[in-house]
C-alpha cells in the first residue's frame, strides 16, 4: 500500500453529517454554531473559561512546532515506553513488528486525514473548512445568526516566541485525533486486545 504496488481501497470518513453536505448548509446549522461557540470560549489564547489543567493538556499533546517530534514522533516515544515495560525488546522480531504496525497505521491515517481535510466524500467536492481563527474573526459573514464575530480573537497555539499562529491547513478532520486513534488501534491489536497498559509520556512542546 505504502509504495503503491498493490491495489487498495481507501477508507474515508464522512467528514460532515450527511444532511450538511455543502459549506453553506454547514455554516448555517445549529451544530456549527454550538461547536464554534465552544471553541471560541475555550480555545482563545487568554481564555478565563479554560482551566489551567486544560491549557497544560493542550500544550502537552500539541507538538506542532518545527523542532518538536510532532504528534507521530510523540506516539513513537510512547510506543517505545510501552514496549520496554512489556518486555517486547527481548524479541527483536516482535519489536520490529510492533513499530511496523504502528508506523503503517499512522502513515495511512495521515493520508486519510489530509485527504478528508480537502475532499468531502459525501459530494466528491472540496470542502476545505476554515480554521477557528478565521471562522471566529469573520463570523459575521457565515450567515448564521447564532454566531458572533470577534475580530481580535487569537488561538492558544503559539510559536516558541509566543506569537499566536494557526497551521496552514484545515483543522477538520483533526490530524492529532486521527494519528492517536490509529496508533491506539495498532497498539491494542499488537497486545492481544489490551487497552489498559499504563505508559509514561513526554512532550517537546516548549509551552508545556
Amino acid at each position: 500500500f505504502l509504495l503503491g504496488s498493490h491495489p487498495t481501497t481507501s477508507y474515508l470518513p464522512s467528514t460532515i453529517p450527511t444532511n450538511l453536505l455543502d459549506y453553506t448548509a454547514l455554516l448555517a446549522s445549529a451544530l456549527y454554531a454550538e461547536q464554534m461557540t465552544e471553541v471560541k470560549l475555550l480555545g482563545e489564547a487568554h481564555s478565563v473559561a479554560r482551566t489551567p489543567e486544560q491549557t497544560e493538556i493542550a500544550f502537552f499533546w500539541a507538538n506542532d512546532l518545527n523542532g518538536t517530534s510532532k504528534p507521530p514522533g510523540q506516539l513513537y516515544t510512547i510506543t517505545q515506553d510501552v514496549a520496554k515495560k512489556q518486555g517486547t525488546p527481548d524479541n527483536l522480531l516482535e519489536t520490529a513488528r510492533l513499530f511496523a504496525m504502528v508506523g503503517t497505521a499512522m502513515v495511512n491515517a495521515s493520508i486519510v486525514a489530509w485527504q478528508a481535510k480537502y475532499f468531502n466524500p459525501g459530494t466528491g467536492k472540496p470542502l476545505r473548512l476554515w480554521r477557528p481563527e478565521t471562522a471566529i474573526q469573520l463570523a459575521n459573514t457565515d450567515g448564521n445568526p447564532s454566531t458572533a464575530a470577534d475580530p481580535t480573537w487569537q488561538p492558544l497555539s503559539a510559536m516558541a516566541s509566543g506569537t499566536r499562529f494557526s497551521p496552514n491547513f484545515p483543522a477538520y478532520v483533526s490530524g492529532h485525533s486521527t494519528f492517536g486513534a490509529a496508533w491506539a488501534i495498532a497498539m491494542k491489536a499488537f497486545y492481544d486486545g489490551r487497552d489498559d497498559i499504563a505508559f509514561t509520556a513526554t512532550t517537546e512542546d516548549p509551552h508545556a
